[in-house]
């Protein structure tokens, strides 16, 4: 008897916490919202968060690539292989 009383509070106890958690995500979750329609972001951080993209190698992925030549106003060949589209990013 003693046992399953045991398990019933450990069982209590752990949906206590999830409860806490669960009704601080939804807190997080309410202030993210709330903050997000604060803040506006103006075309100029737009652009400027854009330049930030790292310059790409030979590792990187076709899309990385194609994002960074649009960020620098570069244009390119869709159909560019990775190394024709390297080749414009040096």
């Amino acid at each position: 008897m003693a046992m399953l009383l045991r398990r019933h509070r450990l069982k209590k106890e752990a949906a206590t916490a999830t409860d806490e958690v669960v009704e601080e995500v939804k807190n997080l979750e309410e202030q993210t919202q709330e903050e997000g329609n604060d803040e506006t972001e103006t075309t100029d951080e737009v652009v400027e968060k854009s330049s930030e993209i790292t310059k790409p190698n030979s590792r990187s992925k076709k899309d990385e690539i194609k994002a960074y030549l649009t960020s620098k106003e570069i244009e390119f060949n869709e159909s560019a292989t990775n190394e024709e589209l390297l080749a414009l990013v040096e």
